[in-house]
């Protein structure tokens, strides 16, 4: 009996030790696949978008509205001005352009490093009232410059940037 014990006992162990060599070969193959790399030499500049930077000078009752390209690519860009209910604003500026939408389109591709034309508003407001405090806001956007199949500039406003960082229409 005692023999018989002793025969299992071992086929026991040896199915038990064969299990283990098995464990191991597998875990050897998969380390193999998680620790395999490659090296890469090189590099490309990426830009995921553009950048802008909007200056503001007032001169009297003008607010003197400049959009620098502060970006490493081309872009358009537009500006919309909102103030009070009050105020009347009037508009000036070579390559400005007033669409329905109410935006201000600067026409014109702005390169990185340079500005678009410099737009002046005209700010009037009631003669009755005291003008001493108001607020004139303007928001400006940017969009990258894009290309069709002849090769044309053109500029898509819905065009935003994803979460995973893929440029995608909206």
């Amino acid at each position: 009996m005692k023999r018989k014990k002793s025969y299992v006992s071992k086929i026991t162990l040896l199915a038990a030790l064969a299990l283990v060599m098995a464990s191991a070969w597998s875990v050897r193959i998969s380390l193999a696949y998680f620790t395999t790399y490659a090296t890469a030499k090189g590099s490309h500049e990426l830009a995921l978008g553009t950048q802008t930077t909007l200056h503001e000078d007032i001169k009297g009752m003008e607010k003197h509205v400049r959009i620098e390209n502060t970006g490493g690519i081309d872009c358009y860009v537009r500006v919309k001005v909102f103030a009070g209910s009050t105020v009347k604003l009037s508009f000036a500026g070579d390559g400005w352009k007033q669409e329905a939408d109410g935006y201000w389109y600067y026409g014109n591709i702005v390169a990185p490093g340079a500005s678009a034309n410099t737009m002046v508003v005209s700010i009037t407001g009631p003669e009755d009232e005291d003008m001493e405090t108001f607020n004139v806001v303007v928001v400006q956007e940017c969009t990258p410059v894009l290309y069709n199949e002849a090769g044309e500039p053109y500029a898509d406003w819905a065009l935003s940037l994803d979460t995973a960082g893929k440029e995608a229409a909206q």
